[in-house]
């Protein structure tokens, strides 16, 4: 045998390549998710992971027929590292950009002024 890939092995996987199904590009209106991050302020250099990796997971998602076959798309504001501007920015993505997902805001902080009322 020389070097090469033996003819019963490369029909094998030429037929397990050929019956492997593609996947599909996700299609019709996008899952909306909606978050805010401090990408300015005191809190950016941490939320910048986070954005790096929730980029890399919608990008992941989609190349794989998204979520329930439509594409994701994630919207998300600056909440400049401020509680106060968190809140806002929430009740924007829930009544102006009519988000499909909501993800909690990151730091406690923001976390806290989205959750309890203001008085």
């Amino acid at each position: 045998m020389s070097g090469g890939i033996p003819p019963l092995l490369a029909l094998i996987l030429a037929v397990l390549a050929a019956a492997t199904p593609v996947a599909a590009a996700p299609s019709g209106p996008p899952v909306r998710i909606g978050s805010t991050l401090a990408l300015t302020g005191p809190l950016a250099a941490t939320s910048t992971i986070h954005k790096i990796a929730g980029e890399i997971s919608v990008e992941q998602i989609n190349k794989r027929n998204g979520f329930l076959g439509r594409p994701i798309e994630w919207v998300l504001p600056d909440d400049q590292s401020k509680p106060e501007v968190t809140r806002t920015l929430y009740e924007r993505l829930i009544t102006v950009d009519k988000v499909d997902l909501i993800i909690g805001p990151y730091a406690t902080g923001a976390g806290a002024s989205v959750v309890y009322p203001a008085p």
